[in-house]
């Protein structure tokens, strides 16, 4: 396994990238803080684990339902323009959920703007993900990909915090309102900024459906690609799910409620931002492989809360947990980037998380009704056996231990 040149730092070099990198971070605050102040306000008013599973759930199905078609435009079109009309359009999704935190509105009233977040996070994600390698050179690639990680994953350690201590001093709707306006902030530096990158390539381009169906070329002539993708799916859905839905559930019943599932989220995003810079630190031959076998982290947490273990185990758990994904966001989408043509990669992107995401909606749904059936341990044994069994079917995969990718050669 190689070092990475030109350090975890180098992409910040390139004045374009450094610029994307900069307006991310008020929006990428703002989120943070909504984790926290949305999960404890459904519950603090009234609502149960599955009016909890439904309002991430009504963010979430847009997101996938319209990932496909947000890639596609997103490598038809000026990818700046779709990013800066989506922040818009999720600041006044954020600032219209406030007003009805404010106004003492249920939960179910919230749906509709969660859906509208939902649909701009579509178009947002294919755009920027396409963006970014036609901002730093290729050798820097590596670089770009660890610092975007490790700037969400900071904003997610630090947003829990944050979010617990206004939520003692203010109502939750002004925090969620944070976070409609850090989407403004961000929009308005992608305009300030002009960061211009290579336009998509039209000249391939035919109808909006075939332009669709290449995109599944690209991901099904690359078995590597789709057997991950899957994968993700099963542990988004078994896995991720239970844990956003039960997590602030069971901190709130044994563990001290919001600071506790403060805790551990900040545990998470510690181990995610060590993660990232460790992988931003090496190149190995075979990404794939390494960023899928780091994945068999993810069965500890669940296996502890099932048992379950102390506070101070759990959290111990959450970082390790981070940490996997962390090393596996960085190798991963550096492993697809370079694999896949500029003019696909929008779609490519949207399309792998599509299918990783596209079944976390019924996860994030079902399984508040299905803990009340089966009990909450229960359901949190079957997602660390989920999360061995994905592990061990990635690691097992052909495609996946013999796919490699050359270092490019530093300019």
């Amino acid at each position: 396994m190689a070092s990475s040149a030109g350090g975890v730092y180098a992409a910040l070099a390139e004045r374009r990238f450094r610029s994307y990198w900069i307006s991310q971070l008020p929006s990428l605050l703002g989120d943070a803080l909504v984790p926290v102040t949305l999960s404890f306000a459904v519950l603090g008013g009234g609502g149960s684990a599955a009016d909890l599973g439904l309002l991430l759930a009504a963010q979430l199905l847009p997101q996938i339902l319209l990932l496909g078609p947000g890639g596609v435009l997103a490598d038809r079109v000026s990818r700046v323009r779709l990013m800066v009309a989506a922040d818009v359009l999720r600041g006044l999704a954020q600032l219209t959920t406030a007003a009805l935190l404010l106004t003492n509105q249920t939960w179910l009233s919230m749906l509709l703007p969660q859906l509208l977040l939902g649909a701009a996070a579509a178009v947002f994600r294919p755009a920027a993900y396409g963006l970014i390698p036609s901002l730093v050179s290729k050798p820097r690639l590596h670089s770009a990909n660890a610092l975007v990680t490790a700037s969400t994953t900071v904003t997610a350690m630090v947003g829990p915090l944050i979010a617990a201590l206004l939520l003692a001093v203010m109502p939750a709707g002004l925090v969620v309102a944070v976070d409609g306006l850090s989407y403004l902030v961000s929009a308005l530096a992608l305009v300030v900024f002009r960061l211009g990158g290579r336009a998509p390539d039209r000249s391939g381009h035919q109808s909006f459906l075939r332009d669709a169906r290449a995109g599944l070329t690209e991901i099904r002539t690359r078995p590597w690609i789709w057997i991950g993708l899957i994968c993700t799916a099963v542990s988004l859905t078994l896995v991720t799910s239970p844990f956003l839905v039960l997590g602030p559930l069971v901190a709130e019943r044994s563990f001290g409620g919001a600071s506790t599932w403060a805790v551990w989220l900040v545990a998470f995003s510690i181990g995610e931002l060590v993660g990232s810079y460790l992988a931003a630190r090496v190149r190995p031959e075979r990404p794939a492989l390494w960023a899928s076998a780091a994945l068999i982290l993810l069965a500890i947490p669940p296996l502890l809360l099932a048992l379950p273990a102390s506070a101070p185990a759990i959290t111990a758990a959450e970082a390790g947990a981070g940490l996997a994904i962390g090393w596996h966001a960085v190798l991963w989408s550096t492993a697809i980037q370079s694999d896949v043509p500029d003019e696909a990669m929008s779609k490519v992107g949207a399309m792998v998380t599509f299918g990783s995401f596209a079944l976390q909606p019924v996860g994030l749904a079902v399984t508040g009704p299905f803990s009340e059936a089966v009990g909450v341990e229960t359901v949190f044994w079957i997602a660390s056996v989920s999360a061995l069994l994905s592990t061990g079917v990635l690691v097992a995969s052909r495609s996946i231990r013999r796919f490699v990718v050359v270092p490019a050669s530093s300019a």
